[in-house]
């Protein structure tokens, strides 16, 4: 049977210790909004507002379907409910990116720190990597094919990753790696509001300048050319989410079944590259990275142990009080 479900209905905490780093971060972004609220300009009601007010009423209003869902995993159990309910933090992915993305224009002046990365690269390297690197293979369709689609990969690697251990039915386990996961997550979105890269298709003008136009392909190089025509993404560069957070499924993978490298570890060389060739980081972004990721892996990890005995502790207390009043 995939999945598990509580082994009783009714029963344990409503919260669990691995709600608590997404929840800690709608709490940042939502007080962020409201202290940086000039991020665009909505319309409630006929009224233009500043959009970070909207935002962070949003985030907070949130609470309340989350809230929800968590009763009713708690009182009807089911595989469903359980998935749902374990995972409906990874809905909150992409907005707490793009928001990091916006609020980064905000927080002091929006003052952007690429002019060292690319110096650092030149100084690394005795050139820029990412201005050479696609100019021989852009006309290169099956090559571009695998660099985009390589790029678009992290996407289902990231998602489908803490679902490994929930489908073998590792109750235990599934909660530990989303705890990680979301704390990973924290960390890295508070960093991009407070540390803005832009990445290098905005800072460096003849990248600028060309795009994406030149690039020959067919599926995902066509389906980048119009995302990144109708998004902006700068802001968030170093160190690069991609690599980081493929690195954390090769970890995850050599502890949960090292069979699963054969797939991690290929992706993530190819990340690594990808990164670089479509111009959406500097190589320094990525190798960082991969120096991170088991620190905070490791940091989030030693981390769990307390909160797990703080939730127990609390759970304890409360159990006491309702026998005392009874």
């Amino acid at each position: 049977m995939i999945g598990y479900t509580r082994s009783s209905v009714n029963a344990g905490p409503l919260f669990r210790p691995m709600d608590l780093p997404p929840i800690v971060t709608m709490f940042f972004f939502a007080l962020a909004s409201f202290l940086f609220p000039d991020t665009g300009i909505v319309r409630l009601g006929g009224v233009s507002v500043p959009r970070g007010y909207a935002v962070g009423t949003a985030y907070i209003a949130a609470l309340a379907p989350i809230c929800l869902l968590l009763m009713a995993e708690r009182r009807y159990g089911g595989r469903v409910l359980s998935f749902f309910r374990t995972f409906y933090a990874q809905l909150l992915i992409t907005p707490f990116f793009m928001e990091s993305i916006l609020l980064s224009t905000q927080v002091f002046g929006g003052a952007s720190h690429d002019a060292f990365f690319a110096a650092l690269d030149q100084r690394l390297f005795g050139f820029q990597p990412y201005l050479v690197f696609y100019k021989a293979f852009e006309t290169v369709p099956r090559f571009n094919e695998l660099m985009f689609g390589s790029y678009f990969s992290y996407y289902i690697l990231i998602a489908t990753l803490p679902w490994i251990p929930w489908a073998r039915g590792d109750r235990a386990e599934t909660e530990r790696s989303v705890f990680i996961y979301f704390a990973m997550t924290f960390a890295v979105s508070v960093w991009y509001v407070f540390f803005r890269v832009q990445g290098p298709k905005y800072w460096i003008p003849e990248l600028h300048t060309n795009w994406y136009g030149n690039f020959e392909g067919f599926l995902f190089v066509r389906f980048f050319q119009k995302t990144f025509n109708m998004s902006t993404l700068s802001g968030a560069a170093f160190p690069s989410s991609h690599v980081l957070f493929t690195s954390l499924c090769v970890i995850l993978g050599y502890r949960w079944d090292k069979r699963l490298l054969a797939i991690y570890l290929p992706a993530l060389s190819l990340v690594l590259v990808a990164t670089v060739y479509i111009y959406a980081h500097y190589t320094i972004d990525g190798l960082s990275a991969l120096f991170l990721s088991p620190l905070m892996y490791a940091a989030a990890a030693r981390l769990y142990t307390p909160v797990c005995a703080a939730f127990a502790a609390s759970e304890v207390r409360g159990r006491e009080k309702a026998e005392a009043r009874e």
